[in-house]
């Protein structure tokens, strides 16, 4: 069965497509515009939309890598449903080796974010808005940084038998219960 029509950052992903939308909200100090890749494929069947992110805190490196290899190694072309990578979250964090955005602000802790707010805010609404409706599953890989101990684990929904399940599969030392975003 075809997949209906998905809509993310104003743009339409059919079925059996791949596309590479830049987000684009701010620009660097420079004027530079700075985008953000969400690397999009769709099989033709339909199923699960599963995310994979990395780099919420900027100066976690080791997940950009794993989701490099997720395309590199075309992991990210599904036979059923639909694979979103965005493998750097926190452009800003990223270039500076910064866990923070440039206003100081810890993108994972604005979430669900404000139209109007800071640019951390704004950033973190218009992934809440304009990217999460359309997913399913997020698997967002975090590293610890520079000067902070993480150990392996999974944080998931309690009571969700599914994401119970799918944490059982991944097998990581931790599985931690939350009910925030």
């Amino acid at each position: 069965m075809m997949q209906k029509p998905l809509f993310i950052l104003g743009e339409t992903i059919l079925s059996g497509q791949s596309k590479t939308i830049d987000m684009e909200i701010a620009r660097l100090h420079s004027t530079s515009k700075l985008k953000i890749p969400v690397i999009i494929e769709r099989s033709e069947i339909d199923g699960p939309v599963v995310l994979f992110s990395a780099a919420i805190h900027g100066d976690e490196i080791n997940g950009v890598e794993i989701v490099r290899r997720i395309l590199i190694e075309k992991i990210n072309k599904p036979k059923i449903g639909t694979i979103i990578c965005i493998p750097i979250i926190n452009m800003f964090g990223f270039i500076n080796k910064s866990l923070d955005f440039p206003d100081g602000r810890d993108l994972n802790r604005v979430f669900s974010g404000s139209k109007t707010g800071s640019l951390a805010s704004r950033f973190a609404y218009h992934i809440v808005t304009e990217i999460m409706p359309a997913v399913d599953y997020a698997i967002d890989f975090h590293a610890g940084g520079a000067s902070r101990f993480n150990a392996p684990q999974i944080r998931i929904a309690p009571n969700d038998d599914d994401l119970t399940l799918l944490a059982a599969i991944i097998v990581a030392p931790f599985t931690f219960y939350s009910t925030n975003i």
